[in-house]
């Protein structure tokens, strides 16, 4: 195998010296990935703290409707009387 082919001249790629592995050195595409990268974490959070508010929510109305349901019994309970 010739040095030739192991060798690379690009601005976004070169070989690494100690393993001979190809290693990309483009820093805006490492930027731009880092910042896509912490968008999606943020969004993934928010979401997730959305879905807590709803989860919380829920239960709330859960709550509700079995104080209503236990308001509306009683009521009924003494109108019967």
């Amino acid at each position: 195998m010739s040095n030739s082919k192991l060798e690379v001249s690009s601005l976004e790629w070169q070989r690494d010296e100690d393993s001979n592995a190809l290693v990309s050195v483009d820093r805006n595409a490492l930027m731009s990935y880092k910042k896509r990268k912490l968008l999606m974490k943020s969004k993934n959070d928010r979401i997730d703290e959305m879905s807590d508010h709803i989860n919380s929510l829920r239960q709330d109305m859960t709550e509700l409707k079995d104080i209503l349901m236990q308001v509306i019994n009683s009521k009924q309970e003494t109108n019967r009387d």
